[in-house]
């Protein structure tokens, strides 16, 4: 009983301690205090962090408490600026996220440094961000995009009607980052097992233990020391140190040059401004950490607001659609940054759910604040107090932003930069501690929805969450059932961000009218058969390919648009199909119909079926006569002979019925055969 009677008191000792100060609080459950609501799960942090915020919205600053230790959260415009900006010198840094006996390495990067030694590593990290050195990684970037553009634009039929984005963006930003960051390429779509991306995952996957190491570390760390706890895995931490390592060591030995952040801090490296291997790999751990799991949420949430949103994503495809032509399918830099709507929507994703719902800063010297309501004494925060900056909940006041609930990225479409730098937009922070990266952070996402949008349209589906629920396990901001989306090529008459080159005077006028059908169908069974999944790598290329000499006619004579790789059972192919495999029934109605044609005439034997007869007359040219509608098929290259010619719909239906029998089983055998003799005769 006096072991609970101490503890009860050192919990609850400085309950009063806003009370006596006569400043609004939040009021505090012993041994949680205001964050009980979020650590037995009822809210979720963001939640928990509008709520305080909320609790007295006449005043300039309230209490709270961390547990047993009063904290100020700042609510006044005015005084977040003078805080993070024209006082820093009172505010300059981070509370102190690790300690360094017990995280040394994490305790070495940009976040956790304090005072002249953050201002002394800033200074050698900020040229490794300026626009050009960014600029330089934008290849790199655009790479890793277009790839997982590809990818979900050719997702199986059976695979694409309901994906978890979540996987798939982590997935992106892993690979940007490794690339970008580290120096190395990996694709973790297609190889989801690659150490790089399956420790990013483990170490930034903060579940209930998680988040208790983070908090025991944070709150004890005597504690921790004593027992040997650390957030991190020594296994994690010693593979990324090995791996910057070994990067520097073939690079200085080589000469290699990459634009990537490695190269960016050995090119820092001088007299009295030498990086050791521990500190470049603190550095781009903190990069890591932050873009792996911050920039993937940030993509996420964005693409549940566009998919949500028809108005938004018709505006924002329209917008990529008009700089894939403006730029002839080769996308630059200064085109991706010159998009105004596309950086709105990227604002307003980052504004209504920002990675970090709250921030900090640590007093070094005294400072006196303004009365936080009218009559109230003005309060001075003492040396090592704790302000917080509620950057969830000054995101989400009406009083800024009306309507904050609703996703409106014509907030930010006239003057992004003023609002984007104002103090009631902090999703990455205000004043020299801004976030470094944030130019990184905002042209990953950019690239990305460039090019999932330029060949996907997003939409709900069974399971997404509408109204989306934030999660209540953990202080991460994401969705509680996960990002539920419904991804499916876009419609054919969208811009295709592929430059076609259409030969020129080689191929008749006819066959080159022709040439983009022909194109597009072969673009998408090279999509389908280079991210077949390993266990189905082993293909038998006569369906493949009769699918696709299908595809190709089927567009190519009677202007249907047909994918019989996603649609394996539509009824264009399974006629052609049953019309091709001539059985004994098959082959005894053409010996007939060779030798007897009046006795075939006089039963009605025929070849074809009725039913694929009256399918193929509903494809006749009377309705594109009618409606003035021109295609580059051959019914359309009949159909202008016509007149001419004396050709009657028959006539034309029976020609068309000839180019496709001829050529659907005769171009499927020969591509069958060129890609065996390829095959085996690797030479070639």
């Amino acid at each position: 009983m006096i072991v609970l009677a101490v503890a009860y008191y050192r919990a609850t000792r400085n309950f009063d301690f806003f009370e006596k100060r006569g400043i609004p609080y939040d009021k505090p459950i012993p041994f949680l205090g205001s964050l009980w609501e979020l650590l037995l799960q009822r809210l979720s942090f963001a939640e928990a962090i509008e709520k305080m915020y909320n609790l007295d919205t006449e005043s300039k600053y309230i209490g709270v408490f961390e547990f047993g230790m009063p904290l100020l959260m700042i609510r006044d415009h005015d005084l977040i600026k003078s805080i993070t900006v024209k006082n820093f010198d009172h505010f300059p840094n981070h509370r102190m996220a690790f300690d360094p006996d017990v995280e040394p390495l994490f305790a070495k990067n940009l976040f956790s440094l304090r005072d002249e030694r953050w201002r002394e590593v800033r200074n050698m990290l900020t040229p490794a961000f300026t626009s050009s050195k960014i600029k330089s990684m934008f290849v790199l970037m655009r790479n890793c995009a277009k790839e997982y553009g590809d990818y979900l634009a050719s997702l199986p039929a059976d695979q694409s009607k309901e994906l978890e984005l979540k996987d798939a963006f982590t997935k992106y930003t892993s690979d940007v980052i490794a690339t970008c960051a580290f120096g190395i390429d990996v694709n973790s779509m297609k190889d989801p097992k690659n150490t790089f991306y399956v420790y990013g995952r483990e170490s930034t996957s903060f579940g209930r233990l998680q988040s208790f190491r983070f908090l025991a570390v944070r709150m004890f760390p005597w504690l921790c020391r004593l027992l040997g706890i650390k957030v991190f895995n020594q296994k994690i931490v010693d593979f990324f140190k090995e791996l910057v390592a070994s990067a520097i060591k073939v690079r200085d030995e080589t000469g290699i040059v990459r634009p990537d952040m490695i190269q960016l801090m050995m090119e820092t490296r001088g007299p009295g401004k030498e990086l050791t291997i521990d500190d470049m790999t603190s550095h781009v751990l903190i990069f890591f950490f932050g873009g792996f799991e911050s920039t993937s949420i940030l993509i996420c949430f964005a693409a549940y607001e566009i998919g949500i949103n028809v108005q938004v994503q018709k505006r924002l495809q329209d917008e990529i659609d008009q700089v894939l032509e403006d730029c002839n399918g080769q996308v630059t830099y200064e085109a991706i940054n010159d998009m105004k709507y596309l950086d709105a929507v990227i604002l307003e994703s980052l504004r209504m759910y920002p990675p970090t719902v709250v921030s900090d800063r640590a007093c070094v010297k005294s400072f006196e604040l303004p009365p936080c309501v009218p009559g109230a004494e003005p309060y001075m925060v003492q040396r090592d107090d704790i302000v917080w900056l509620p950057i969830y909940g000054i995101q989400h006041d009406p009083q800024y932003y009306p309507e904050p609930k609703k996703f409106n990225p014509d907030r930010f479409y006239d003057d992004p930069k003023q609002m984007s730098n104002s103090p009631s937009f902090l999703s990455f922070g205000m004043g020299p501690r801004m976030c470094i990266g944030n130019r990184f952070a905002l042209l990953e996402a950019k690239v990305l929805l460039f090019y999932v949008l330029a060949k996907c349209d997003l939409a709900p589906c069974a399971k997404s969450s509408i109204p989306l629920k934030l999660n209540e396990k953990g202080f991460a901001m994401t969705s509680e059932n996960g990002f539920w989306l419904k991804i499916q090529p876009r419609n054919a008459k969208r811009a295709e961000p592929d430059n076609i080159v259409i030969p020129g005077k080689t191929i008749s006028s006819k066959m080159r009218s022709m040439f983009r059908l022909m194109f597009k169908t072969a673009v998408n069974m090279a999509r389908y058969l280079s991210t077949l999944p390993a266990n189905e790598n082993v293909v038998e290329m006569k369906d493949t390919f009769t699918r696709y000499a299908n595809d190709i006619f089927a567009s190519c004579a009677f202007e249907i648009a047909i994918d019989s790789l996603a649609n394996r059972n539509n009824r264009f192919y399974k006629s052609g199909r049953d019309v091709l495999n001539i059985h004994s029934v098959g082959i005894l109605k053409l010996v007939v119909l060779t030798l007897f044609p009046r006795l075939a005439e006089k039963f009605d034997i025929t070849l074809l079926s009725c039913k694929t007869m009256v399918s193929s007359k509903t494809l006749c040219p009377r309705a594109r006569e009618k409606k003035g509608i021109v295609r580059p098929d051959f019914i359309q290259l009949m159909t202008e002979s016509k007149n001419s010619r004396d050709l009657s719909v028959d006539d034309i239906i029976a020609q068309a019925l000839a180019f496709f029998f001829g050529g659907f089983e005769a171009m499927s055998d020969l591509l069958c055969f060129a890609v065996h003799e390829v095959a085996t005769n690797p030479e070639i």
